[in-house]
């Protein structure tokens, strides 16, 4: 595990490619079956750890961002406590996957946001990265993006610009390669030599065979929307294009990229950037992402696909297809982040025999969303007409039975019409703190009110004698009358904690279950069928 390669680069740019390249040359990337599966956006494969993928999704969602926001993460953000368990799991996924390789690589690119956590992490391992660079021209990115997720021009530029910019800040003085898409898609056979060099691989050894498997992969039909750059420059934002022109020299000459000239240019666009994204809107995207369950009924990244919500509460159908014969609970994500969403419909659409989508299963207001199983950190506001809800955190789930039996084998798709808009993030703190004053007043009052009910409970027991119970049975149906008392005062609680959207009722339900423990012991105490004996009311 001593060598890695970190490929980076802005999503839609040939990253995926490269991985693929770059395995044919005996760089290890992980067993097949642990990473994400190909999808109709990237039909050759993602080359990406499920695992990783999903870590760096759930850091992203704890910074308050996402792979779509293209404003920065706030400074120096690897430094903060809540990053400290994303370190450990990120180390065991490392070992886990890679500890008996000696050159492996990963790819997301997600990493080029989140690099200093990857760097604290492999420099603990002693792990000596190298880093390969991958950019394509930001016209081509903006048409991809917008084709697959529906983005506007600019906000496409602003995630080339941020991802391309804070990858070559946070790799700066590194080992780093680079690679021109445009350039290589034209004429790879030049730039292979090259990077087998930099790599420090043979190559699979045959030049000849591993260039016949290369010309399996690099297809031209990867390579779509080939914009004339020479025309179109003008059209692109002054720090894109610069910062374009830049990447294109250090491809065609690598030593610019550790000169001090670079590297200072490099920092001062990114503080140009930071400047002008203060200014800016937040973000106006969401990721719904449907998972189905794998052989062992779980559900994963690897059983999953997404589509881009646009979060500006106009209604507007989502589609996503399922590969052939899935079955089972589908779990629907509605969101990576807290957010307020009106429901019309979810319906299931099979092909029929003359490839025609025909609806099969749906859950709307008219059936009062029947196949709707389970809900997870959910709020319901309103389900009549519209499912009306809060995500409450970045993990809202939606459970559905709604494919049915007969139709197992068949290929689907799923369609969601809704609108929605995110949570604020000052909302978010208020409700934050909210529950964490409602927890602790919970926990006060229950603890309370079991240490109460424990110390009468072992009082009793110390007594032995039946003349006792007797003498004792109007106090007995006295502490009965306080059990009650106490029972409906946690059931007011317990609505007082559902208004108050409390997501974190952990602990209520611990204390919860302790006093209906007790309870369950008096019930099965011999002692109650003397009291009982003796006329005694047993009250519940």
């Amino acid at each position: 595990m001593n060598k890695a390669i970190c490929i980076l680069g802005m999503h839609r740019s040939g990253t995926s490619l490269m991985a693929n390249v770059i395995h044919l040359m005996d760089v290890y990337l992980g067993e097949e079956s642990a990473l994400l599966n190909a999808r109709s956006d990237n039909p050759e494969g993602f080359w990406e750890l499920a695992e990783v993928v999903d870590l760096q999704e759930q850091i992203l969602s704890t910074l308050r961002s996402d792979w779509n926001t293209p404003s920065p993460l706030s400074d120096q953000w690897w430094l903060l406590p809540q990053m400290t368990p994303y370190k450990i799991q990120l180390r065991n996924i490392i070992v886990k996957h890679f500890n008996n390789s000696n050159l492996w690589a990963w790819k997301d690119p997600r990493t080029c946001l989140l690099l200093p956590l990857w760097q604290e992490v492999l420099s603990g391992l002693g792990v000596e990265v190298k880093y390969l660079f991958m950019f394509r021209n930001p016209i081509d990115v903006a048409k991809s993006l917008g084709r697959r997720d529906a983005f506007p021009e600019s906000q496409s530029f602003g995630l080339w610009l941020k991802y391309n910019l804070f990858a070559l800040h946070y790799s700066a003085r590194k080992d780093r390669y680079f690679v021109d898409y445009d350039t290589f898609m034209s004429g790879w056979e030049g730039i292979i030599h090259e990077l087998i060099a930099w790599l420090g691989t043979n190559g699979n050894g045959d030049m000849e065979v591993l260039q016949n498997k290369l010309s399996s992969v690099i297809k031209p039909s990867l390579h779509r929307n080939r914009t004339n750059m020479k025309q179109q420059r003008q059209s692109l934002p002054v720090l894109v294009l610069d910062l374009y022109e830049s990447l294109q020299a250090v491809a065609q000459n690598q030593v610019l990229s550790r000169s001090e000239k670079f590297i200072t240019q490099i920092q001062k666009e990114i503080d140009q950037f930071v400047q002008l994204s203060s200014m800016l809107a937040k973000k106006s995207y969401l990721r719904m992402q449907l998972y189905w369950m794998d052989d062992n009924q779980l559900y994963s990244e690897k059983f999953s696909d997404y589509v881009t919500v646009k979060a500006d509460n106009e209604y507007f159908e989502y589609e996503i297809k399922l590969p052939t014969s899935v079955k089972g609970v589908l779990r629907l994500d509605p969101s990576c982040q807290p957010a307020r969403f009106e429901v019309e419909y979810i319906k299931i659409y099979q092909t029929s025999e003359n490839g025609k989508w025909q609806l099969v299963s749906e859950c709307s207001g008219e059936n009062s969303f029947k196949g709707i199983v389970n809900l997870e950190n959910i709020q319901i506001i309103d389900r009549e007409g519209r499912l009306t809800f809060f995500s409450l955190n970045d993990d809202p789930q939606i459970y559905l039975d709604i494919i049915p039996e007969v139709y197992y084998e068949c290929q689907f798709k799923i369609a969601v019409k809704l609108r929605c808009e995110p949570i604020s993030n000052g909302m978010m703190d208020y409700l934050d703190q909210s529950k964490i004053s409602l927890a602790e007043e919970i926990r006060a009052e229950i603890t309370s009110m079991a240490s109460e009910i424990a110390r009468i409970f072992e009082s009793k027991l110390e007594e032995k004698s039946a003349v006792y119970l007797q003498a004792q049975c109007e106090q007995f149906d006295i502490f009965f009358q306080e059990c009650n008392r106490i029972y409906a005062q946690l059931e007011v609680i317990q609505k007082k904690q559902e208004k108050l959207i409390d997501s974190g009722a952990q602990n209520y339900d611990h204390l919860h279950h302790q006093f209906q423990a007790l309870q369950q012991q008096f019930e099965e105490n011999p002692l109650k069928h003397i009291y009982k004996a003796m006329g005694g009311k047993w009250k519940k």
